[in-house]
């Protein structure tokens, strides 16, 4: 049967058998009013290759119990092109067990308004692979309980030109609890990425819980954004630790080292002013011991 046939039938009445046996060139020739005719039970059954061949309209136009029905295979072998064309609402109804089927390439294609879309349960149903796939943009348009979503591994997975993307609004939006787990997952070598704006966000208590390995790792840009009130919740370890990174240390503006208290001082590489002598003149001449001429 030719497209041009297949077209101007109605699908609805063929059977499931029917269905799987058409061609991807017959597939493509189906249109929106059509597909819309099929039940879900005759889309799931249909070919992945064949879902793949649907136009972009009638993709767009697949109604929610539709997007719901399709199966795992059935999204895995979508386009790029398929998946760009899909609605906020279409992506927000796609089943949570079927997020893992969603390839990185997939991923990457997504606008900043489908990744916004993402329920707290689908972002946690991210592979590592997938997460590392959405790009900068799109992390920076997701909320702070979206990202607190993402499971361990998707978090340690996360780039450092993603950690770059996060505004301060998600910095703050993190509670502490949450940032100090999810700190510790990241990768020490994304931290540099992140933005002197959202860096100065950090809490004192955020600022606290990076690893020593994390504060290792500023850059010099980050050490000149450390905050007064930053640098007074430091502890003791945590000034060990800075004090290593001496590109960091020397980006410290005045502010943040006048907030460092007498005990840190010394961790930090720096020693507060007190004179080794008492102020004034000796009263006393220096002691001269008394040798024996000839003997040195």
């Amino acid at each position: 049967m030719s497209a041009a046939a297949i077209a101007a039938i109605p699908i609805a009445q063929f059977s499931v058998e029917q269905l799987q046996a058409i061609s991807t060139t017959q597939a493509r020739a189906l249109t929106s009013t059509q597909v819309a005719t099929l039940s879900t039970i005759q889309l799931a059954a249909m070919e992945p290759r064949d879902i793949a061949a649907f136009s972009t309209t009638v993709i767009s136009t697949l109604s929610l119990p539709k997007i719901i029905a399709l199966t795992a295979a059935q999204i895995a072998a979508l386009t790029t092109t398929q998946i760009r064309s899909l609605t906020s609402t279409q992506v927000r109804t796609i089943e949570v067990a079927d997020i893992p089927s969603l390839t990185p390439a997939q991923v990457a294609a997504m606008t900043t308004a489908q990744v916004a879309a993402f329920t707290g349960g689908q972002i946690f149903a991210l592979e590592p692979q997938d997460a590392a796939a959405i790009t900068a943009s799109a992390i920076a348009s997701i909320s702070a309980p979206q990202l607190a979503a993402l499971n361990n591994a998707a978090v340690g997975a996360l780039t450092e030109s993603q950690i770059g993307a996060l505004t301060s609004t998600q910095i703050i939006g993190l509670n502490d609890e949450f940032f100090r787990d999810w700190v510790s997952l990241l990768s020490p070598a994304a931290l540099p990425g992140m933005t002197t704006t959202a860096f100065a966000a950090m809490s004192a208590y955020q600022f606290s819980v990076l690893t020593d390995e994390e504060i290792a790792a500023l850059t010099l840009e980050q050490g000149g954004a450390i905050t007064s009130i930053q640098v007074a919740g430091m502890t003791v370890g945590d000034v060990t630790a800075l004090s290593l990174n001496t590109t960091a240390v020397s980006a410290l503006t005045t502010t943040a080292i006048g907030a460092l208290s007498l005990e840190q001082l010394p961790y930090v590489g720096f020693n507060p002013t007190v004179p080794v002598n008492e102020a004034g003149c000796l009263i006393d001449p220096p002691v001269s011991v008394p040798i024996v001429i000839g003997v040195k």
